[in-house]
């Protein structure tokens, strides 16, 4: 898999916005698909991945990491793969970018993310990458009109 920070507006939001992602990422204040545009800043690193140019699709799209400061040292991870990354090859992209980041963000020494406690796969999916469960964060997200815990995991750059 390749790694590359992008700022290519028009694919970081078809990636965002398709199908089989957005609902799952979209809380009850999302807009509508039609209407999400990407947040652009310089402390959110969008990183899109590919498939390796060895392998049998070389170069094809995979998806992307979202990672957002939120000190000089942690940023918070969001996922985008595409379905054709997901299962085993969604944890080693994982696992991956971690280490990419690690090495190509700045002073990033901790990488966090906040999963809705509803979602289970995504939990696992956390937990089989090599993140670690930091904490609960009580009644934080609001899906479906409900209020609901988001489990906080974490990782460090000896962990991946």
């Amino acid at each position: 898999m390749t790694f590359e920070r992008s700022t290519d507006w028009a694919l970081i939001r078809a990636i965002m916005t398709d199908p089989a992602l957005y609902k799952h990422g979209a809380d009850d204040f999302a807009p509508p698909r039609e209407a999400f545009e990407p947040w652009q800043h310089d402390g959110i690193w969008y990183v899109i991945v590919r498939e390796d140019p060895v392998n049998e699709h070389p170069g094809a799209l995979l998806g992307l990491f979202i990672l957002a400061m939120n000190s000089a040292v942690q940023y918070e991870i969001h996922t985008r793969l595409l379905p054709r990354a997901w299962g085993p090859r969604s944890v080693e992209a994982m696992r991956r970018v971690c280490r990419w980041a690690f090495a190509h963000i700045p002073h990033c020494r901790r990488i966090v993310g906040n999963v809705p406690v509803t979602n289970q796969l995504a939990c696992r999916f956390a937990e089989r990458a090599g993140f670690e469960l930091i904490g609960m964060n009580r009644k934080s997200y609001m899906r479906g009109g409900q209020l609901v815990d988001q489990a906080c995991f974490g990782v460090s750059p000896g962990d991946v």
